[in-house]
């Protein structure tokens, strides 16, 4: 058959012995190249969708999707024609990403798409490390480094006390700051804090538990009546503070 540039029907007539016959005839190639395909982010995963191209005569049964990590390719991934967009598991968090698609049909496999734009796959970010501890009034100041964000911002943190290893309510902050106060806890008890690190994944691993610190108690004055007054007469009292911590400092408020 004559060359053609394009998967066109074409009449094809057969002459002999002074009798004509005409058929149609299509003439088949792989399939056209794809357009650049979109990609999306997920956890150690990336959502990748194309436009299905040209057939080019012979319908398309599946498509050949490869990852291309910092620059490398990486195995392709073979598809069936069902759908034109697939997911990728098992990627590599915080590293980049290109795809590339290829249509697939009877006669063979078409050229690769241009590379979708970069994506970076992203997983639950590391354990935090805490690097210090103090006790305050019914609170604690607790402070840790930040984490591996494994690709994906922190965005922020949840402190767990414990009593005796025991999880007690969970305190959670939106900040990324790395020093927060731990409020509403029980004076002259006891605790340790794990925290863990927020990010598009979720929420990561506790950190290793904290030194244990005993909160302090806020003081209070045992107030017995006092002696009666006599004009005169020198006078004292005893006042007695309950609770708090040592040393304490005193003074008149009125």
């Amino acid at each position: 058959m004559p060359a053609r540039t394009s998967a066109a029907t074409v009449g094809v007539t057969v002459v002999t012995v002074g009798v004509a016959g005409v058929t149609s005839y299509v003439y088949t190639s792989a399939p056209a190249t794809p357009v650049a395909p979109t990609a999306t982010a997920g956890v150690t995963s990336a959502t990748v969708t194309w436009v299905a191209p040209a057939s080019n005569g012979s319908t398309i049964t599946g498509y050949l999707v490869t990852p291309i990590r910092n620059g490398v390719a990486q195995t392709p991934v073979s598809f069936d024609a069902s759908t034109t967009t697939r997911t990728l598991t098992g990627l590599t968090a915080a590293a980049s990403y290109t795809f590339t698609v290829a249509a697939v049909n009877a006669v063979g496999t078409g050229a690769a798409s241009p590379a979708s734009a970069a994506v970076v796959p992203y997983a639950l970010p590391a354990a935090p490390t805490i690097t210090a501890v103090s006790a305050g009034s019914t609170s604690a100041n607790l402070s840790w480094t930040a984490p591996a964000s494994n690709g994906s911002a922190i965005t922020g943190y949840v402190v767990t006390p414990y009593i005796g290893g025991v999880a007690q309510t969970a305190q959670t902050f939106t900040s990324t700051a790395t020093t927060q106060s731990i409020t509403g806890l029980t004076g002259g008890t006891t605790y340790t804090f794990r925290v863990a690190a927020i990010n598009a994944a979720g929420t990561g691993p506790q950190s290793a538990a904290s030194s244990a610190v005993t909160i302090n108690a806020s003081p209070g004055l045992a107030l017995p009546a006092p002696p009666l007054g006599e004009v005169g007469a020198a006078y004292t009292d005893q006042f007695t503070v309950t609770g708090g911590t040592s040393p304490f400092t005193w003074s008149i408020s009125s």
